[in-house]
C-alpha cells in the first residue's frame, strides 16, 4: 500500500495539478496615442498635435530644441482625445526638434530642417607597394 501512495505522489508531479489548464487572457494595456505636424510660418513654427487616445488624464510635456539647445518647455493637460495648436519660436535657420513626453517617457519626436551631421571619416590610404 505505501508503494501505491508513493506512485500516485510521483506521477502527480508529471501532470497539471491546477485548473484551468489555459491561463486567463489578460487585456492589452491602453497606451497613449498622439500624432502631430510642424509647419513653418516666418519666425514661428506652428505645431499641431492630436491626442487620439489618453488612457488616464495627465500632462503632456513638450520640449522645443534648436540643435542641442532647448528653446522652450510647455505642459498641456489632456483628459482625452483632443487637438492642440501651438506657436513655437524660430529665431534662425537650423535644425529644430519637438519632443513630446508623457510621464517622462518620449512618445513622439517631430523634426524641422536638416541636422548637422559629422563629416564621414577619411578613407584609409592603400599601401604604396600594391
Amino acid at each position: 500500500m505505501p508503494w501505491l501512495l508513493l506512485l500516485v505522489f510521483v506521477l502527480s508531479g508529471c501532470t497539471y495539478t491546477f485548473l484551468p489548464l489555459e491561463p486567463e487572457r489578460v487585456p492589452f494595456p491602453q497606451r497613449p496615442s498622439l500624432t502631430g505636424t510642424l509647419t513653418e510660418n516666418g519666425k514661428t513654427v506652428i505645431a499641431q498635435l492630436e491626442v487620439r487616445r489618453m488612457p488616464k488624464p495627465g500632462y503632456i510635456e513638450l520640449r522645443w530644441y534648436l540643435e542641442e539647445t532647448i528653446l522652450a518647455e510647455r505642459s498641456l493637460w489632456a483628459e482625452g482625445p483632443r487637438k492642440y495648436r501651438l506657436e513655437l519660436p524660430r529665431p534662425q535657420e537650423g535644425y529644430y526638434r519637438l519632443i513630446v513626453l508623457i510621464e517622462n517617457a518620449p512618445l513622439l519626436q517631430l523634426d524641422l530642417g536638416t541636422p548637422n551631421l559629422p563629416s564621414p571619416p577619411p578613407q584609409p590610404e592603400e599601401p604604396a607597394g600594391s
